[in-house]
């Protein structure tokens, strides 16, 4: 696009004038943009980066649960990683695990058992 516009030629002394309009300019603009730049990272981090880090570990932790707890929970390769580490889990902690395990059965009988008992109950009641 042509224009017919003729740009006055400014005087050596209007050039000056007009450079260091410029370089304030572009010195305010960099105080003024330094500041909103800060701003706007100072509340990215204090507003929102420790939500990403809070997710991004949830997420860690829970691939890491699901992979623990799941042989299928992965390819083929994954669940490689999944068997090494549930065996590597296993061998150091067998005793604990397998004393857990027990406790935990134990628990469900006597919760069975209850269960049981109030049905019997109730149908006794009811004869």
């Amino acid at each position: 696009m042509k224009t017919d516009l003729k740009i006055p030629q400014l005087s050596v002394e209007g050039k000056e004038v007009a450079e260091n309009i410029l370089k304030e300019f572009e010195e305010n603009m960099k105080i003024r943009a330094g500041g909103i730049i800060k701003d706007m990272f100072d509340e990215f981090y204090s507003s929102y980066a420790n939500y990403i880090e809070q997710d991004s570990w949830y997420n860690i932790r829970q691939h890491h649960i699901d992979l623990l707890c799941n042989y299928n929970y992965l390819t083929e390769q994954g669940a490689h990683t999944a068997k090494r580490l549930r065996k590597r889990i296993y061998e150091d902690f067998k005793e604990e695990m397998t004393n857990d395990i027990i406790k935990d059965l134990e628990k469900e009988v006597e919760e069975l058992k209850e269960e049981l008992n109030r049905r019997d109950n109730h149908i006794f009641k009811l004869c």
